[in-house]
C-alpha cells in the first residue's frame, strides 16, 4: 500500500473521530430555552418589545396593501376602464399610510432603538455581573469558566435579542404570508403547490443549526486565546517583559496559532454550512419562484384564464409566499442558537457554588477566631495546600504570619475571608462556624489589602472608599491618605482626591509607583474602618525605613482591633503578639517573637538570615 493512499485513510479515519466527538459533546437541545429567553425580554424591556411588535406588524400591513396588493387595483382597474377619481383617492390615501409608517420606522430605529437597546443592555448585563460578583473565586481559576462567562455575556443580552427578533420577525411573516395567500387564493389555489415546496428541503435547516452551534463554541475558545495576546501587548504591566525579553516572540507564535487555528474552523465548518445554506436557498428559489411564474404566465399569455393584475401580483408577491415559507424553516437554525445561546446564560447564572452566601445567615460581629484541623486543596492540585491547620486569634490581637514563598500563608488568609471554604475542618468567628454567618455581614469584618492589589479607573477618592463619594467623604478621605502617609503627594495634584486613576481614559490620569500604590491599598483600610485588618505583604514595595513608619502607623491607627499581616521581612513580626510560621502547609512554630528566638529553630534560623543581610554580621538577637 502506498503512502498516500494510507495517508489518506489515516485521515479519514481522524475526520471520522472527530464527527464522533462531536456529536458525543453535543449539548441537548431545550426549546423551553426559547420562550424563557423571549419572557425575559418581555419582562426587562417591555417598551421596546411592544413598540417594535405594533411598529413592525403596521409596516408589514400597509407595505402589503401600498405595494403587492395596489398593483393588482391599479392594473385591474385600468383594464376595466374604472373612474381615475377611484384609483387617485386609494393611491392617495395608501402612499399616505406608508410616509407616515415610514417617519415612524425611520425615527424608531434612527434613535428610540438605540436608546432602548442600550438600556435593554444594562439591565441584562447587570445580572451578569452581580452573578460575576457572587461566584466563587474557584472558578476563576477554571479555563471553561472563562470561556462560559464569554459566551453568557454575549449570549445573555444576544439571545435575548434574537428570541425577540425572531418572535416579531416570526409574527410579521404570518401576516404577510397570511395577506399574500389570502391573493393568491383569490387568483388560482394551485400556486400554493409552488409556495410550498421549500418545505421539502427544510431537513436541512436542522443540520445546519448544530453545524453553527459547534463553529460558534469552536470559534469563542479561540477568540478568547487571541484576545489574550491583543490584551498583553497593550496592557501597561506587561510592557517592560515584551520589550526586554524574548517573550513577545512566544506571544506573537500563540497569536499566529490562534489565527491559523481560526482560519482552519472557518474554513472546515464555515464551508460546509455555505454549502448547506446554498442548497437550501438554491433549491427553494428555483422550484417554487421559476416554477409559479412560468405557470402563470402561462395562464396569462397562452390560456388567458387569469387577468394582466393577476399575473403582475403573482410575478410579484410569489416571490415573498416562498421567502416566508421557507423562513418557517429558517427559524429552526435561528430556534437552535437562540436556545444554545441562552443555556450558556442560564448555565453560568445557575451555576452552583462551593461558597453559600448564606443570605438567611446571622449577622457577624467580631470575636475571636479559631481554625480547627483545617484543610485546603486547590481544584485539580495533587497535594494539599494547608493541612490540619490549628490556630486561634483572639480579638484585638495583632498576628504575623511568616514563612517561604509557596508554603501557603495568602491561601490561609483566603480561607479566613470566605472567599474558598475549607476541604475539611472548621474555621470559627466568636464560636461559631463562619458558614452560619451572611457572607456579606461577615466580609464586611475585614478590612483587607492583598499583595496583587489592583487600583482601578476611578477617582483616587473612590479607590480608597470602595464606593461612589457622598458629602462628608472628602474628610474620610483624607484623614486615611494622612495616616497612609501619601497625603503630600495627592494633595499637590490639580484635581486632589478627584483625580483619575491609571491612564486608561485620561492622557493625565495618575500612576503611582509600587511603594506609592501600597499606601493607597493601606489607606483604603483606614477609610474602611474594619475591626479585622488583614495585610498581605503590605511593605513588600518599601524601603526599611519607611516600611518602620507604615507599621508604626498602621498599630497605631489599629489599636484594639484584630491584624493579621503577612510578610517576607521577619522584622515586622517583632512587635507582633504573636508569630505564626507556616511551612509545608502546616504551623511549624507559633509564639511570641522572643519565645521563638530563644526556641532556636526555623523561625529564628530565618531572622537571622535576613539580619545578615541588613548588618553583614551574624544577628546576636536571643
Amino acid at each position: 500500500m502506498s503512502e498516500f493512499v494510507k495517508d489518506r485513510r489515516e485521515k479519514r479515519a481522524e475526520r471520522k473521530r472527530e464527527r464522533a466527538e462531536q456529536r458525543a459533546n453535543k449539548p441537548k437541545l431545550k426549546f423551553g430555552n426559547l420562550f424563557r429567553a423571549l419572557f425575559m425580554g418581555i419582562r426587562y424591556h417591555p417598551e421596546k418589545f411592544f413598540s417594535e411588535l405594533v411598529l413592525r406588524v403596521l409596516d408589514t400591513v400597509i407595505s402589503f396593501f401600498s405595494f403587492t396588493y395596489m398593483l393588482k387595483v391599479i392594473v385591474d382597474g385600468l383594464m376595466e376602464q374604472r373612474p381615475i377619481s377611484e384609483l387617485i383617492v386609494y393611491v392617495s390615501v395608501m402612499l399616505g399610510l406608508y410616509l407616515v409608517i415610514s417617519v415612524l420606522r425611520d425615527v424608531y430605529w434612527g434613535c428610540i432603538h438605540t436608546v432602548l437597546d442600550k438600556v435593554g443592555e444594562r439591565r441584562i448585563n447587570s445580572i451578569i455581573y452581580r452573578r460575576a460578583l457572587t461566584s466563587d473565586i474557584a472558578n476563576y481559576e477554571d479555563p471553561s469558566m472563562y470561556a462560559l462567562f464569554g459566551r453568557a455575556v454575549s449570549g445573555g443580552v444576544g439571545s435575548i435579542e434574537w428570541a425577540r427578533y425572531w418572535f416579531i420577525g416570526t409574527v410579521c411573516m404570518i401576516v404577510n404570508l397570511g395577506l399574500s395567500s389570502w391573493l393568491a387564493l383569490t387568483i388560482d389555489p394551485v400556486l400554493f403547490i409552488f409556495a410550498f415546496v421549500p418545505v421539502v428541503f427544510n431537513f436541512l435547516r436542522k443540520k445546519m443549526g448544530a453545524l453553527e452551534r459547534v463553529f460558534d463554541v469552536e470559534k469563542s475558545e479561540l477568540y478568547r486565546k487571541r484576545d489574550y495576546v491583543q490584551r498583553v501587548f497593550y496592557q501597561r504591566e506587561y510592557a517592560k517583559e515584551l520589550r526586554l525579553t524574548n517573550i513577545k516572540n512566544v506571544m506573537f507564535d500563540r497569536f499566529r496559532e490562534s489565527v491559523g487555528q481560526l482560519l482552519h474552523v472557518m474554513r472546515t465548518q464555515g464551508v460546509r454550512i455555505a454549502l448547506l445554506q446554498f442548497a437550501i436557498m438554491f433549491g427553494g428559489q428555483l422550484l417554487s419562484v421559476t416554477g409559479a411564474q412560468v405557470y402563470t404566465i402561462y395562464r396569462a399569455l397562452v390560456s388567458n384564464t387569469v387577468t394582466l393584475g393577476d399575473c403582475l401580483v403573482v410575478l410579484n408577491s410569489i416571490s415573498a409566499i416562498s421567502q416566508d415559507v421557507q423562513s418557517i424553516g429558517g427559524t429552526i437554525s435561528y430556534m437552535q442558537r437562540i436556545c444554545y445561546a441562552y443555556q450558556d446564560w442560564r448555565d453560568f447564572i445557575e451555576r452552583k457554588d462551593r461558597v453559600d452566601g448564606n443570605a438567611d445567615g446571622e449577622e457577624a460581629r467580631p470575636g475571636d477566631i479559631e481554625l480547627h484541623g483545617v484543610t485546603f486543596r486547590y481544584g485539580g492540585a495533587e497535594a494539599d495546600t494547608l493541612r490540619g491547620i490549628d490556630l486561634k486569634i483572639k480579638e484585638g490581637e495583632r498576628i504575623a504570619v511568616v514563612g517561604y514563598n509557596g508554603a501557603g500563608k495568602t491561601t490561609l488568609v483566603k480561607l479566613l475571608m470566605r472567599l474558598y471554604d475549607p476541604s475539611s475542618g472548621v474555621i470559627t468567628l466568636g464560636g461559631r462556624d463562619i458558614r452560619e454567618y451572611e457572607l456579606k455581614s461577615y466580609r464586611r469584618l475585614f478590612g483587607v489589602v492583598f499583595q496583587d492589589y489592583k487600583q482601578f479607573a476611578l477617582s483616587v477618592a473612590e479607590n480608597v472608599l470602595g464606593r461612589p463619594m457622598r458629602d462628608g467623604d472628602e474628610a474620610i478621605v483624607e484623614d486615611a491618605l494622612r495616616r497612609a502617609g501619601i497625603w503630600d503627594k495627592i494633595s499637590e495634584l490639580p484635581d486632589g482626591i478627584y483625580t483619575q486613576m491609571t491612564r486608561e481614559f485620561s492622557e493625565d490620569g495618575l500612576v503611582l509607583s509600587g511603594g506609592q500604590s501600597q499606601m493607597l491599598a493601606i489607606a483604603s483600610v483606614y477609610a474602611h474602618g474594619s475591626p479585622i485588618v488583614i495585610l498581605d505583604e503590605p511593605s513588600s514595595a518599601l524601603d526599611p525605613l519607611a516600611e518602620r513608619e507604615l507599621y508604626r502607623q498602621m498599630y497605631s491607627a489599629c489599636e484594639g482591633k484584630t491584624m493579621i499581616f503577612i510578610s517576607h521581612r521577619l522584622s515586622s513580626a517583632v512587635s507582633a503578639d504573636k508569630v505564626v510560621l507556616i511551612e509545608d502547609g502546616v504551623v511549624g512554630e507559633y509564639g511570641s517573637h522572643e519565645e521563638l528566638m530563644r526556641r532556636g529553630g526555623r523561625y529564628a534560623e530565618m531572622f537571622r538570615a535576613q539580619a545578615e543581610s541588613y548588618t553583614g554580621a551574624q544577628s546576636t538577637e536571643e
